[in-house]
């Protein structure tokens, strides 16, 4: 390769601008590459969860450091290389960590200039993008989350794993639990009415709390369907370390994509990003970490987030 670049943790660069507001428990990692004379940019985005959350996340990066100069990152198609990262990152974890109670999202964002954009995610960790032209905005990752359909059936439906259940996360756990889907009339399962009692927001944009959790072991409960690591619920919930990969253009003018964390996430109204985070960026961490603690007090989240322009 003709150059590489590794993360510096400046905050400035004229493509991109880096953010981090730990917290008292910090379990977010973040890193980027830069290679082929910046032809290519490379954003990684873990958060990790439970006991052992920051060894999972720092292991999604110091898996991938094996893997960014040995891949053909101007291949036309890199599916291939996207299921063998992480699942050599997976297994890079097993391997080194154990079956440590905890676990990790991994969203990998891929730039390659004037050609195409790559997103590959475990987990929901989200990438977005935005466009200052018509304020509008949408998903790029899948967020693999308890409210995905697709995911309910890929694991309780057609998998074998009848136990999980996706529920709603109780406030009070001596009420009965709160399924998410239901079958109709049809025999297809489809979402049920969203409950008004024993349930409470998890953001700003009042999407409920929800979890997955098993009929043998119901207090032990994740809140993702993949992940890295959480290798107890893989083998119990049907997780898997498989990625969701979509390919997208290259970003036109007044567009720009932000990858990060849900410590992020959670904070934010989507159409807030217009408002908030477009000007002063040397603001930007002072005005997340206030605006975290007006809503969370000092139980905030972590966050890490990249903007890509």
């Amino acid at each position: 390769m003709a150059s590489f670049t590794s993360d510096t943790e400046s905050k400035f660069n004229d493509t991109f601008y880096k953010v981090t507001v730990p917290s008292p428990t910090n379990q977010d990692r973040s890193k980027y590459w830069i290679i082929n004379d910046g032809n290519i940019r490379i954003f990684l985005v873990a958060d990790g969860h439970g006991i052992s959350g920051e060894k999972y996340a720092e292991s999604c990066i110091s898996a991938m450091e094996n893997y960014v100069q040995t891949i053909d990152w101007n291949k036309d198609e890199l599916d291939d290389e996207f299921n063998t990262i992480f699942s050599q990152i997976d297994l890079f974890c097993k391997e080194s960590i154990g079956s440590s109670c905890g676990g990790s999202t991994l969203s990998i964002c891929v730039v390659r200039k004037d050609k195409d954009i790559y997103v590959a995610n475990v987990g929901d960790s989200d990438v977005m993008l935005f466009d200052t032209n018509s304020n509008s905005s949408r998903m790029l990752s899948t967020e693999h989350s308890p409210t995905n359909i697709d995911e309910f059936k890929r694991i309780v439906v057609d998998g074998e794993f009848k136990d999980t259940r996706f529920n709603y996360h109780r406030l009070r756990k001596c009420y009965p639990k709160i399924d998410i889907f239901k079958l109709n009339e049809d025999e297809d399962y489809v979402l049920a009415d969203k409950p008004d009692r024993n349930v409470f927001f998890k953001n700003v944009r009042n999407e409920l709390a929800t979890n997955i959790t098993n009929n043998t072991d119901p207090n032990n409960y994740i809140t993702v369907s993949r992940s890295i690591g959480d290798f107890r619920h893989k083998e119990k919930n049907g997780l898997i370390s498989t990625p969701s990969i979509s390919k997208y253009p290259v970003l036109k003018d007044g567009e720009f994509i932000i990858c990060a964390s849900d410590g992020f996430w959670d904070c934010w109204k989507y159409d807030e990003i217009f408002e908030q985070f477009i000007e002063n960026k040397e603001t930007w961490e002072k005005k997340h970490r206030d605006h975290a603690m007006s809503l969370f007090g000092g139980s905030y989240d972590d966050m890490s987030a990249y903007f890509i322009y």
